[in-house]
This record gives C-alpha cells, sequence and structure tokens, in this order.
C-alpha cells in the first residue's frame, strides 16, 4: 500500500479541520471547540461532550461561555451575572459563583454542546467510512 506524495486524502482532511478546531483558542480562531474535562457544569455538560465555541461580543446571562486565567486553565460556565464592566460566572453543579472577572477575559460563547455519546460514535463512523472509501479508491487506481 502505497502513498502518493503531495495527495490530501479525506482523512488527512478531517484530521486538519479538527486540529484546527481545538487549536482555534490559541492561534486566535474564530471558532472553536472544547472537551469537558469537569463536572461543575452537570447535568448540562458532562466529562467528555463537547462544546462548539465562537468569538460572540454580545454575551448575556444564562450563556455558557469560555474564560481563561491562562494558556492552560480555561473555565467553561454560565453567566450568572453581567455589567457593562465585569462577568460573574457559575458552574451548574456549583453552589457559590466564580470570582468577579473583567468582561473582556470571555473568549468564546458556546452555541452548541453534544453529548459525548453522540459525538464520540460519529468520528469513529466518520474515520471508519473514510478509511474504508481511501482503501477502495487506492485499489481501483
Amino acid at each position: 500500500m502505497s502513498m502518493k506524495i503531495g495527495v490530501l486524502r479525506p482523512s488527512h482532511i478531517l484530521i486538519i479541520i479538527f486540529a484546527f478546531l481545538i487549536l482555534g483558542r490559541y492561534i486566535g480562531s474564530p471558532i472553536s471547540i472544547v472537551i469537558v474535562s469537569g463536572t461543575s457544569m452537570r447535568p448540562t455538560l458532562d466529562i467528555g461532550d463537547l462544546a462548539i465555541l465562537v468569538r460572540d461580543s454580545d454575551v448575556g446571562e444564562g450563556d455558557i461561555v469560555l474564560w481563561c486565567r491562562n494558556n492552560l486553565d480555561c473555565i467553561l460556565h454560565r453567566v450568572y451575572q453581567i455589567n457593562s464592566t465585569y462577568v460573574i460566572t457559575k458552574g451548574d453543579a456549583n453552589e457559590v459563583p466564580d470570582p468577579p472577572i473583567p468582561i473582556d477575559r470571555i473568549e468564546y460563547k458556546a452555541v452548541l454542546t453534544l453529548p459525548s455519546y453522540i459525538w464520540i460514535p460519529f468520528i469513529i463512523a466518520s474515520l471508519y467510512l473514510i478509511v474504508k472509501y481511501e482503501d477502495r479508491e487506492e485499489r481501483i487506481h
């Protein structure tokens, strides 16, 4: 099974898109995705759920937003209170809200969330079908 140099296969495109979305926050992309790693947003979000995020300055109470303490420590919580300069967020499962943060620390707003039991099988099935298609195409040529 030889692979031609310079040929961009569908699996490569899927990997590039997924990597771009995951790394979106680090490269200043208007769209990013995060995988939930904690339980503070239960029952709305659970560990492994996927959140699709967009840069959006129109944030209001009830929105789920991503804000970061530093490049590696980000919080995905719901807006609890907001005014023109500060935002207070709170995890749905937390009893106490987070400390106030300047509004410009909000990096993204969640526009879609997918439970892990939906997005993980979808990705696995998609990769399987793409690999099968690529294998078939390679045998034809």
